[in-house]
Formats: structure tokens, sequence, C-alpha cells
């Protein structure tokens, strides 16, 4: 069985600021979780209907594991590297530090990036690609922020 991060990583890359934002960051966190965490920008920008797309889209995807025996479902983050080897207090203060990260910066530029080291910072285990997670945020620093047309600026 392979792994779907480079999908997912360039699925968000494509579409987090699109019509298919929502469904993506839903579809992906049905598979990995964290991604969730994304929806965090799409709130503190006041995207409702964007949140109550992408929660729900997860949640369906999510619910087919309830039909199925969990008893012996691996929950631990056993011994990889991460924060939560250090310590579970250690874990939860770099989870708290991304998240206040991302609700510091979610309205302007680097509202990706923020989002992005919040998914990050919350997984108690971290592998090596699951730091690609920062590459979301390439795309949208490096193209210009788009201006309404009839904004203050329309005809620059």
């Amino acid at each position: 069985m392979g792994n779907v991060q480079p999908l997912i990583v360039a699925a968000l890359v494509r579409t987090l600021d699109h019509r298919a934002g929502p469904v993506t960051v839903g579809l992906s966190a049905s598979l990995k979780g964290f991604p969730l965490l994304y929806v965090l920008r799409y709130a503190l920008l006041g995207e409702w209907r964007r949140c109550g797309l992408a929660v729900p889209i997860a949640l369906v995807m999510t619910a087919p594991i309830l039909l199925f025996d969990l008893s012996h479902y691996p929950i631990s983050p056993g011994p990889l590297a991460g924060l939560w080897l250090i310590s579970p207090v250690a874990w939860a203060a770099g989870a708290a530090f991304g998240l206040g990260v991302a609700v510091r910066l979610a309205r302007g530029p680097a509202g990706w990036f923020a989002a992005s080291l919040a998914v990050v910072m919350a997984m108690p285990r971290l592998l090596y690609y699951d730091m690609t997670y920062l590459l979301v945020t390439g795309r949208h620093l490096a193209e210009p922020q788009q201006r309404p047309a009839d904004g203050p600026q329309a005809g620059w």
C-alpha cells in the first residue's frame, strides 16, 4: 500500500484558494486527519460556507471506519521523531504554538503557511515527509494577492 501524502499535498497546493478547496481539505482530512486544520483559516476569514463543506465531507468519508472493530487499532504515535517523543507536554505546547501562529497570521498573505505550520506542529509523530505540508504554502506566498475589481485599488 502506497502513501497518499504526495497526492494530498499536490491537491492542497492546487485547490486551497479555489472552489474545490473545501472538498480537498475534507477528503485530505478523511485520509490523514490533521489537514482538517486548514479549515482554521477558512473560519478565521469568516468563510463559513467553506468550513461547512470541508468538515462534513471529512466526517462522512471517515464515518465508515465505525463499522469495523477498532479495538486493536494502533493509536500510539510509536517511537518516531516528534515532540511526543520528548513528552506529551512538549507536544501539547508545540501544537498550541502552531495553532497560535495560525490564528495570528490567518488573515495575511502568510495565512496558508501558518495553517500548514499548525498541521505539522499538531502531529504527535513527525516523519520527514510530513514536512511537505509546508510546501502547500509556496504557491500562495509566491503569487501576488488578487484584489477585488471594485475595490479601492481598482485599475491599478
